[in-house]
């Protein structure tokens, strides 16, 4: 995937020294990663080879004393977009939507979008169990890209819990979610995620045979178009890994 996210970054840069020339609203590119701790090179961990991030950490501004305000994935995600800390924003948990109990809140892409930015979502960027029932509307200009518009390598077929590509984790899955059937779970992803261990995966796999690849795909076409445009735009990327099971 190092090709396309290159590529991604080239045509941002490209796009946004355009922009410059053009208006004094630059174009955004909001990348998102899961769960990625600093054990980068950049971050003074030489035994880690990570060119690409210390690249842009070069060129960047690099933050040595930044924190998490929750260790959970949906509350963290909801304070970094708002600027707020939990408290403010209610949500400590996996379960609390932000926007049913702080509706008023005003989050980053929102605010983009208010200032006449085309706005759009692909991937993980807020967690949808804590943000609102359609993955915050306020926010984005055009409907959230889902998993479900994913097209697979035949050969390899959809990831089995959006994660494993492996057969031998395919089968497994399938047959937890047999059980899960049987057994009645109410909700069936969770009973299998919470069963199938180790939840580790290493494959050598094309990058469109994971959700990943198809993201960055995702975005090199939402960037050739929102290119075309007259309104500057903000384009938010997340990507899945290094999230378990890559980690």
């Amino acid at each position: 995937m190092n090709g396309k996210i290159l590529k991604l970054i080239f045509g941002f840069a490209v796009g946004i020294s355009l922009s410059l020339a053009a208006q004094d609203r630059p174009n955004v590119l909001f990348i998102a990663v899961d769960d990625l701790k600093p054990l980068l090179n950049s971050y003074g961990q030489d035994f880690m080879h990570t060119p690409h991030i210390d690249k842009l950490a070069g060129k960047g501004v690099l933050f040595s004393n930044a924190h998490c305000q929750q260790a959970v994935c949906g509350p963290s995600r909801a304070s970094l977009l708002t600027g707020m800390r939990p408290d403010y924003t209610g949500v400590w948990d996996l379960k609390t939507r932000m926007r049913d109990i702080n509706p008023e809140i005003l989050a980053m892409p929102q605010y983009f979008k208010n200032n006449g930015y085309t706005t759009v979502a692909i991937g993980k960027i807020y967690d949808p169990r804590c943000v609102g029932r359609q993955y915050d509307e306020a926010s984005w200009s055009v409907p959230y890209s889902v998993s479900s518009e994913y097209t697979y390598p035949e050969e390899y077929g959809e990831p089995a819990l959006s994660y494993y590509a492996r057969e031998e984790s395919k089968v497994i899955v399938d047959k937890l979610t047999i059980e899960a059937r049987e057994a009645g779970a109410g909700n069936i992803h969770k009973y299998v995620s919470e069963r199938y261990k180790p939840s580790t995966e290493c494959a050598d796999f094309p990058d469109d045979a994971y959700m990943d690849g198809q993201i960055c795909n995702n975005a090199l076409g939402y960037l050739d178009e929102l290119y075309e445009q007259d309104d500057p735009f903000f384009l938010a990327v997340g990507f899945k890994r290094p999230h378990l099971p890559f980690a």
